[in-house]
C-alpha cells in the first residue's frame, strides 16, 4: 500500500510540476512576462509596448474615449520641441503633465516622443555654432496634389545643436522624476534628427516639379553646402541616443524607421549626391537601426509607421526583430488619422480595420492606432485586444 501511495504522490507531484512549468513558460514568453500594456524583460525589468496603443495627436489632449477604453493598452504622447521648450532657459510642461496625470490615473502606461526638425524652437536657430537650412518639399512627390511645405532644419551634427537637444532631454527626464510621472512612461522615442514628425529622417527630395508647376528644393545639393556625410548623421544619432540611455536607463528606447529610400538624401559616403539610392552604397536608416540593436540590445524598439492591411512590414524593422529588438507598427495615419466614415457619419467598416490590425500582429508586439480609430472601430479593436488577452 505504501508503495502504491508513494507512486501516487510522485505522479501527482510530476503533474503539478508540469502544469506549473507550463504556466511559468507561458508567462516568460514574449520577453519573459507581461503587465497591462507592456511586456517585461525578466533580466532587466525594462518594459516594452504590447497590444494596441494610441498614437496621440501632436500637442493634442488625450481623448476621454482613449483613457476609458479597456482595449487600449497605452498612449504614445507626442509634442513639439518648441512647445515644451519655448526659450533657452524655460520649459512649459503643462500639456505633458496634464496628459501623463490622466494616463497615470487610468492605469495605462505611456510612451513619449518629441518632434524636432521643423518643430525646433526659434531660440535654437539663434544659438552660436548652429547652422540652419530651409527646404521646400512636396508630399507624395508632388504627384497627387499641389500641397507643399517649408521646413527650417538645424544641421543635426553641429555640436551646439546636439548639446541643446541633449540638455532638453535631460531636463525632461528630471521633470518627470519631480512630477512623479517618470514611472508612468515605459518607452521613450529617440528623437532629435527629424523632418516634421517623430520619425528618424531628414529632407531628401531632389528638385522636382509638382502638379501645380512649383519646384522643390534640391535637398542633396543643399546638404552638400554644410558638408553632409552619412557618417556625420549616424554619429550624431549615436550621441543623441546615448544621452537618452543615460537619462532613461530603465526605459525601452524606440526608433521610428521609414522606407530607407525616403529617409535621408541620396549621398555617397564622401558626401556627393547620387543619382539613385543604390549608387549611395550607404543605407543610413539601416545603420541607425543596427546601432540601436547593437548598443541597446533588448532595450531597443524598432517600428515602422505605415501599416495597412496588405503592407507596412519594413525589412529594416523585421531584421531588428530577428536580432533581439521588440518590433511594432503604426497604422498609416495619412488615411486613418480621421476616418472618412466619421467625417461622413457613415457605418465604419470593422472588418477592414481588423485586417490592418491582424497584419500588424503577425510579427509585431504592438500596433499604434489614431485616437479617432478608437471611436470609429471599437468592435475591431475589442476583438483583437480580447484575442491577445487584454
Amino acid at each position: 500500500m505504501n508503495n502504491k501511495y508513494d507512486s501516487l504522490k510522485i505522479t501527482v507531484l510530476i503533474i503539478v510540476i508540469f502544469v506549473a512549468g507550463f504556466f511559468i513558460y507561458k508567462n516568460m514568453a514574449n520577453r519573459n512576462g507581461s503587465q497591462g500594456g507592456s511586456v517585461i524583460n525578466s533580466s532587466t525589468n525594462i518594459k516594452f509596448e504590447k497590444g494596441i496603443w494610441v498614437a496621440n495627436g501632436i500637442d493634442q489632449p488625450v481623448l476621454k474615449e482613449v483613457l476609458a477604453s479597456t482595449d487600449v493598452s497605452g498612449v504614445f504622447l507626442r509634442y513639439k520641441w518648441k512647445t515644451l521648450n519655448p526659450s533657452a532657459e524655460s520649459y512649459d510642461w503643462s500639456m505633458l503633465d496634464t496628459a501623463l496625470s490622466a494616463i497615470k490615473t487610468s492605469g495605462k502606461p505611456a510612451k513619449l516622443g518629441i518632434v524636432a526638425g521643423g518643430e525646433t524652437p526659434d531660440w535654437v536657430y539663434n544659438s552660436s555654432g548652429i547652422r540652419t537650412l530651409t527646404f521646400k518639399e512636396f508630399p507624395l512627390g508632388g504627384k497627387k496634389n499641389a500641397n507643399s511645405f517649408t521646413l527650417r532644419i538645424a544641421v543635426p551634427w553641429d555640436t551646439a545643436y546636439i548639446e541643446d537637444w541633449n540638455t532638453f532631454v535631460q531636463a525632461m527626464a528630471s521633470h518627470l522624476h519631480q512630477a512623479g510621472t517618470y514611472d508612468t512612461v515605459i518607452t521613450v522615442m529617440i528623437n532629435g534628427i527629424a523632418r516634421e514628425t517623430a520619425e528618424t529622417r531628414l529632407p531628401y527630395q531632389k528638385s522636382i516639379t509638382n502638379i501645380a508647376g512649383e519646384i522643390s528644393t534640391d535637398a542633396p545639393a543643399l546638404w552638400t553646402t554644410v558638408g553632409y556625410t552619412p557618417d556625420k548623421v549616424v554619429n550624431a544619432w549615436k550621441a543623441i541616443a546615448n544621452n537618452y540611455k543615460n537619462n532613461f536607463p530603465d526605459k525601452s528606447l524606440a526608433v521610428a524607421a521609414i522606407t530607407p529610400t525616403q529617409a535621408f538624401p541620396w549621398m555617397t559616403a564622401s558626401g556627393e549626391p547620387a543619382n539613385t539610392f543604390e549608387e549611395t552604397r550607404v543605407n543610413v536608416m539601416q545603420r541607425i537601426v543596427n546601432s540601436c540593436v547593437a548598443d541597446f540590445h533588448s532595450q531597443c524598439i524598432a517600428q515602422f509607421n505605415s501599416l495597412t492591411a496588405t503592407s507596412g512590414e519594413l525589412p529594416v524593422v523585421l531584421d531588428a526583430g530577428r536580432r533581439g529588438a521588440t518590433i511594432g507598427w503604426q497604422v498609416q495615419l495619412e488615411n486613418q488619422a480621421f476616418p472618412e466614415c466619421l467625417k461622413n457619419h457613415t457605418t465604419c467598416d470593422q472588418n477592414a480595420f481588423s485586417a490592418i490590425l491582424t497584419n500588424g500582429f503577425k510579427n509585431g508586439s504592438f500596433v499604434e492606432v489614431s485616437p479617432r480609430n478608437v471611436i470609429a472601430y471599437p468592435e475591431a479593436i475589442h476583438a483583437i485586444a480580447e484575442s491577445m488577452g487584454n
